[in-house]
């Protein structure tokens, strides 16, 4: 069991809950809420997650995530001396002002949502001491203290808005098992039902409005022009390929290809395996496996879209093969583990070597898109595979669906929506430009 946080310390107080990730002798990774304290994680936080987040099917990183804001949630209460066992005997959750309280908070950095709390709670256990005279305050003391920060960064509205989420969740969860236990009386049970909905609707008033995904612009992908010169920098005999080592340059060629060729995410490469690769019908095989006893990795890359099997061609699938097959099969330590890509020393390629990848292409070559990442390649595949598509004669609804398999999203994603929308508007303005043209040209013949 590791600790992923570090404690932020003001004083003799700290934020005593920290995030750690169990895993299971099958593999199963479940982050957890834990008191440093005890040792031991969160009893309530941790029901919430196996049974409205494990349960609903989230992904591991959704429950990290989850698990990050209620570190915060229980710092906050702690540090304003809230028992919600008490609050709950009593038919109460949150005040009014506590909840707008709460959620103020909420726009702060992490390191500085934990540092508030920390002060107020310095401040309660200031004013709780027997009181001194104003001689006995150095006024030295006084002059040396840091000036407060007037402005603080914040995250983002969206950031925001999921902190609210998670933590209205488990606020309304913990009270509706209060309330539906034998042992409460009728009117607590009647009060706490009341103070549910209107905590509710309170944390619903004030959490930001954040663009929705299907409202907010989608990414472009890159340019012909772009691809061809990624193209040619990648090449692993291409002087200007910024690797020597022609493992790595075999390797990092294949990475970027499948990524293009594909239109699959980073993390679903990443977990790729050498029996996902079938050569009697050229195809690969996108799995989701989130609890893997596969894969040593300490943060395994996860699989957000649903599992598929998608044609490679006949180069692409030689060259995948005879990377398998050579180059990998040299490396010592690859043999303990079924992972296609892995590093020089043999452990299964990390997201953060991932993300390093498109980092020395973006600063060895000045002249490839300043947003060059893996997920911009997807963003490609899908502006390429959209064009393909309206080539062809067929329904919206087939392509629609096409799309929805091939990118791997679920059967009810609006994503096909979005990006057939962008592609609609792209066309629409090149008509709209050619007709300016006509009508300059047919002003010029007048004059």
């Amino acid at each position: 069991m590791t600790a992923e946080p570090s404690q932020v310390r003001r004083g003799n107080l700290k934020n005593h809950f920290s995030v750690r990730h169990l895993r299971s002798s099958a593999g199963e990774h479940l982050p957890v809420v834990v008191d440093s304290r005890t040792g031991l994680p969160l009893f309530d936080p941790l029901a919430y997650a196996l049974t409205r987040l494990r349960g609903a099917g989230m992904a591991t990183n959704t429950i990290e995530q989850y698990c990050r804001v209620i570190t915060l949630l229980y710092w906050w209460l702690e540090s304003s001396e809230i028992d919600l066992d008490a609050r709950f005997g009593q038919g109460l959750i949150l005040e009014g002002t506590e909840v707008s309280d709460l959620v103020s908070l909420f726009r702060l950095t992490a390191e500085d949502f934990v540092a508030q709390c920390t002060e107020r709670a310095s401040a309660r256990r200031a004013m709780s001491r027997p009181a001194r005279s104003l001689s006995a305050i150095s006024l030295e003391s006084v002059r040396r203290a840091p000036p407060r920060q007037r402005v603080q960064p914040t995250v983002s509205p969206h950031t925001t808005a999921i902190r609210v989420l998670y933590a209205k969740g488990l606020l309304c969860f913990l009270a509706d098992a209060h309330a539906n236990r034998q042992t409460t009386p009728d009117e607590v049970r009647a009060l706490l039902h009341q103070s549910r909905a209107s905590v509710e609707r309170l944390f619903d008033s004030l959490a930001p409005r954040a663009h929705l995904p299907s409202d907010s612009p989608v990414p472009q992908g890159l340019s012909d022009e772009q691809v061809k010169l990624l193209q040619s920098v990648i090449e692993p005999d291409s002087p200007m390929n910024p690797w020597t080592d022609p493992f790595v340059q075999r390797r990092n060629y294949l990475i970027v290809t499948l990524l293009h060729a594909l239109g699959i995410r980073g993390g679903e490469l990443l977990k790729l395996k050498t029996t996902d690769v079938t050569q009697h019908n050229s195809s690969v095989a996108i799995t989701r496996s989130p609890d893997d006893g596969e894969d040593p990795r300490r943060y395994p890359p996860q699989a957000k879209t649903t599992a598929r099997v998608l044609p490679v061609s006949r180069n692409l699938l030689a060259a995948l093969t005879q990377f398998i097959a050579t180059d990998r099969r040299r490396i010592p330590g690859a043999r303990r583990h079924p992972f296609v890509f892995t590093s020089i020393t043999g452990a299964p390629l990390s997201l953060n070597s991932l993300y390093k990848l498109f980092d020395t292409l973006r600063e060895k070559h000045s002249g490839l898109d300043a947003n060059l990442t893996a997920h911009m390649l997807r963003y490609t595949a899908t502006d390429e595979f959209l064009a393909a598509l309206d080539q062809a004669d067929m329904d919206s609804q087939v392509k629609d669906d096409e799309l929805r398999y091939v990118f791997g999203w679920s059967a009810n994603s609006q994503m096909p929506q979005r990006y057939g929308r962008r592609h609609i508007e792209q066309k629409a303005n090149e008509v709209l430009l050619q007709r300016q043209a006509k009508m300059m040209k047919n002003g010029d013949k007048n004059k």
